[in-house]
């Protein structure tokens, strides 16, 4: 959050009913280097396009939900909507706890992307058919 200031508010937008709580990431580190890209590439895309709808953007929320990314922003162009896709994607396919290449599984209800060393040591069960690829 330091790194990209302008993108991530001081406090959260989502709750402006008078309640002030701090812009939080509702995930596991593994997805750090995944959330650092896809920070310094909309920062990218905010510095060098002047686009009317980019004056104002901020990130609303980060979260993991049923076990992928979830990337909420205010307004957006076609440019930072691809990024935000692709980074959701490969949330699937990468540990929320290690980073490493992992894949959807469910413990309880609960779905999380893990690696093999992971699913074992937090009890998960691999889901096999969770997305098909063409």
């Amino acid at each position: 959050m330091k790194d990209f200031p302008g993108l991530y508010p001081k406090h959260n937008p989502l709750y402006s009913s008078g309640i002030i709580l701090p812009m939080t990431f509702d995930c596991d580190d593994g997805w750090f280097k995944l959330l650092y890209q896809i920070s310094k590439d909309i920062q990218r895309v905010i510095d060098n396009q002047p686009d009317e709808l980019l004056k104002d953007f901020a990130v609303l929320q980060v979260k993991e939900k049923f076990g992928e990314l979830r990337f909420y922003v205010g307004s957006f162009n076609q440019e930072i909507g691809d990024l935000i896709k692709k980074a959701e994607e490969m949330s699937g396919q990468l540990c929320e706890i290690c980073g490493k290449k992992g894949s959807m599984s469910v413990k309880g209800g609960w779905y999380k992307t893990v690696c093999p060393y992971h699913r074992k040591m937090e009890g998960y069960r691999e889901i096999k058919s969770w997305r098909k690829t063409k």
